[in-house]
């Protein structure tokens, strides 16, 4: 079981840091340790707390994201990063991809867009707390981007998918795509094509079950 993820937010504008604050408080997973608008100050803190993760801003009044990274990881190579930023242009978010970024996303965000974010670092994590690790779990840790391809499909919600993906979690001995629906509040169809990209993504495996009727039963659970 993880600690809670102590993180913290660099941005520059109040109002944005007020709502990441609330947003996040739905996660207990999440620790706040501090927060600030300039990059400079998001050097300081993070020599003098050693958060695990920064959400960091691009535009900051004295230096940019990039700079930001660039200087922390001189000292610092343990940090993680996801960029909230209204920056769109690309060649800035290569820049950022290209050195390491868990995520990227652009102002105005979804609360459902950030929370599935924190929750694919904590798949990340989790699949790193081991000494040793397989091919699964790197595909967990690679399951962020595979996640939001999926989101962006018509039909697709990624708080639902997040839901599925939480009960999944939590039955080890694996569950049907009944039984998944019932507590979702949604359609055994519409559940089913979920499970149907998560098992193309190699994420979620499907078992066939016979019962005492010789009635088949699919049976999904993580990988």
């Amino acid at each position: 079981m993880l600690t809670a993820i102590e993180f913290l937010i660099v941005e520059d504008d109040p109002m944005v840091v007020e709502i990441t604050k609330e947003f996040i408080k739905e996660d207990s997973d999440f620790k706040l340790v501090g927060s600030t608008g300039l990059g400079l100050g998001a050097i300081e803190l993070t020599t003098k707390l050693s958060p695990q993760l920064i959400l960091l801003d691009n535009f900051l009044p004295d230096i940019n994201g990039p700079s930001v990274i660039e200087k922390i990881r001189s000292f610092n190579k343990q940090v993680d990063f996801i960029m909230i930023t209204a920056a769109k242009e690309v060649p800035i978010v290569q820049e950022c991809m290209r050195m390491g970024v868990r995520d990227y996303l652009i102002k105005p965000f979804l609360k459902q867009r950030l929370l599935q974010s924190l929750q694919n670092y904590k798949f990340f994590l989790e699949a790193l707390n081991k000494t040793q690790i397989s091919q699964s779990d790197l595909d967990k840790i690679n399951f962020s981007n595979k996640n939001m391809e999926t989101c962006n499909q018509k039909g697709f919600s990624d708080l639902t998918q997040e839901k599925i993906f939480v009960i999944l979690k939590n039955r080890i001995d694996g569950i049907t795509a009944e039984e998944i629906a019932t507590e979702v509040g949604i359609s055994v169809v519409s559940v089913r094509r979920y499970l149907k990209v998560l098992h193309q993504n190699n994420t979620v495996s499907c078992d066939l079950i016979y019962g005492r009727k010789g009635r088949p039963t699919y049976i999904y659970s993580l990988l």
